[in-house]
């Protein structure tokens, strides 16, 4: 008498592996559609006063000021979204 297998078998199992393998790679393939823009931040410099809007660290003798912000002229503030990503406007017939 033989004894039952249970469970996938080799063709089987080799299917589901590659399926989930393809899963795993639209996954991959679509979180950079759910990232965000980085922030701006206002900066100054410590020797004669001057600001600048940027998204990095400028350096040594910088200090952060203000931020963050959504735009490079660092006028509109981080919490609000981004306009190009609003609903468009609505027509009326």
């Amino acid at each position: 008498m033989g004894v039952a297998r249970v469970g996938a078998t080799p063709g089987r199992r080799q299917a589901l592996t590659s399926a989930l393998l393809v899963m795993l790679a639209e996954l991959w393939l679509a979180s950079p559609a759910l990232a965000e823009p980085a922030a701006y931040w206002r900066w100054r410099s410590v020797t004669d006063g001057q600001e600048f809007c940027t998204q990095t660290p400028p350096g040594p003798g910088w200090t952060q000021v203000a931020g963050p912000f959504r735009d490079l002229q660092c006028r509109e503030p981080g919490s609000v979204p981004l306009r190009r990503w609003a609903a468009p406007p609505q027509r009326t017939p």
